[in-house]
């Protein structure tokens, strides 16, 4: 009779842990990624989509101190939930530079912005093209004119493991190119 005690004890302990557990992931998951984003930080002033696929989604953002930052939103059981942001300060470049200034997260994506009014830039990372989203023509012209992105576009590049062991920088494997395809 014992015995059945000691388990019937364990099953309600491990019963309420759970009860309390799905509860706490309830409150802190949300019906849609931006909603989760936007309980998460709040002083974003610009919202940039850039994927929402099965369930993982990716937004990039500036906040109120004019900083690029990026967040990645996790679909769980009970919804969509914030993972790591990021957040750094902006600096532009020009065409035919290396990039100086360049946001890494999690070592396993390279972002950042740049001016390209003829639409003609491309960005190579290690000679892979990455992804790029016209900024200037998502956003409401007002905004795009306050944050001064009318011809901006925020290039993004994911790979796992984006810096092998022992390599401290991308500075030599990033490359503004003059025209796309060139």
């Amino acid at each position: 009779m014992n015995k059945y005690r000691i388990y019937l004890g364990l099953f309600i302990c491990f019963g309420l842990a759970f009860v309390i557990w799905s509860m706490t992931e309830i409150s802190h998951s949300y019906d849609e990624p931006l909603e989760a984003l936007k309980q998460t930080k709040q002083d974003m002033e610009v919202i940039i989509p850039a994927y929402n696929i099965n369930d993982e989604a990716l937004y990039f953002f500036i906040d109120e101190n004019d900083q690029l930052g990026t967040a990645f939103m996790k679909q769980g059981i009970y919804g969509w939930k914030t993972g790591a942001i990021s957040a750094s300060p902006q600096q532009e470049i020009k065409a035919d530079q290396k990039l100086i200034d360049y946001h890494v997260y999690d070592n396993s994506m390279i972002y950042g912005l740049i001016s390209d009014a003829e639409g003609s830039l491309e960005v190579n990372i290690n000679g892979a093209p990455a992804r790029t989203l016209e900024i200037g023509v998502m956003l409401e012209q007002e905004v795009a004119q306050k944050h001064d992105l009318q011809d901006k576009i925020l290039w993004y590049y994911q790979q796992k493991d984006l810096m092998p062991e022992g390599v401290k920088t991308l500075k030599n494997s990033v490359i503004v190119l003059n025209k796309k395809g060139f």
